[in-house]
């Protein structure tokens, strides 16, 4: 961990050793907690570089990765984690009461992890908090559940019979406009939906036959921005009418780490209202700077899926190399 004082980077601090890798952060009193999972799959809460609480006894066995989304009010706590079991994987929440007695598991719905992550859970306001993930019913749906004393009905917003594998959304005070990676036998697309109210617009595909990896949506200055990355290359796609249209589009030629993952932004809102996003990229050997990536480094591409079709054959000459060489 590594914290920001007097206008710079400190030193960075071993929070906790011997930990499984997936862990959460959340806000509390004006201060970052992170809670993670030890190896021998129990869970702990620390805060301001104190050690380590443990909160629960081990969550089912060592094979099984959980992660806890948190929240404090009220002196109470509760948790939202994936709790995995012999009929598939479910969505629970858990409360810790004011007497410090735990209540016992309550299970919100089952689900499918997508490729990188389980379900994201979006904190409007105290005690008020939103949960996406995909199901499958039995062609893939994406929704979510709204959370409050009570658990809304299942709210679908998008249908395929494409695998999801990567998504990401953004929420602005009358929209939440998703971008989705999908993957099927012929290949993977980038698609576009918007929800209004009741209302959910008809998805809109970026681009097909892609081989990217995973993708980000933000809006920047009253624009909707994508990004996909491929192994080699980052491609980018701007709306210029709050995701009506998407006609500017093409190879991201800014400064970009190429070792670069998505990470949660914990602060959603850097800029003000210039920029509000939910992901950012960061490179991976250096964690700690964030890329807020301008919209106006494009350059514009006639057919991006022949650019990355042309990025697969250069991969599989150079791979064929390398084993010529090897012999």
């Amino acid at each position: 961990m590594k914290k920001i004082e007097k206008g710079m980077w400190g030193k960075e601090e071993i929070i906790a050793s011997g930990v499984k890798p997936e862990f959460s952060v959340f806000e509390y009193n004006s201060d970052y907690m992170v809670i993670y999972q030890h190896k021998n799959g129990s869970m702990y809460l620390c805060g301001d570089g104190k050690e380590g609480i443990k909160i629960l006894e081990s969550l089912g066995d060592d094979k099984n990765n959980i992660v806890i989304n948190a929240e404090i009010w009220n002196n109470q706590m509760e948790l939202i984690y994936n709790l995995p079991d012999k009929n598939g994987e479910y969505i629970v929440r858990q409360k810790k009461r004011a007497d410090s007695s735990w209540s016992k598991p309550e299970k919100i719905d089952d689900f499918v992890p997508f490729n990188n992550s389980f379900f994201k859970v979006h904190y409007a306001d105290k005690n008020n908090k939103v949960i996406f993930y995909q199901k499958r019913m039995p062609e893939i749906q994406f929704g979510y559940r709204e959370i409050n004393e009570n658990i809304s009905n299942f709210k679908m917003v998008y249908a395929t019979g494409y695998y999801i594998t990567d998504y990401s959304y953004v929420i602005t005070e009358d929209s939440i406009h998703f971008v989705f990676l999908l993957s099927g036998i012929y290949g993977s697309k980038i698609v576009y939906v918007r929800k209004e109210s009741n209302k959910v617009s008809k998805a809109k595909t970026i681009v097909e036959n892609t081989l990217a990896r995973d993708c980000i949506i933000a809006i920047i200055q009253n624009k909707v921005c994508i990004w996909w990355r491929t192994a080699r290359k980052l491609y980018s796609t701007v709306s210029y009418d709050m995701g009506e249209s998407f006609k500017q589009q093409g190879v991201y030629k800014g400064k970009f780490e190429t070792n670069s993952v998505k990470a949660v932004l914990v602060e959603k809102n850097q800029q003000g209202d210039k920029y509000i996003a939910n992901e950012v990229y960061v490179p991976s050997d250096k964690p700690y700077i964030i890329e807020l990536l301008p919209v106006d480094n494009i350059v514009q591409t006639q057919n991006i899926a022949e650019q990355e079709e042309i990025e697969r054959l250069r991969k599989k000459v150079k791979d064929l190399e390398m084993r010529i060489r090897g012999k």
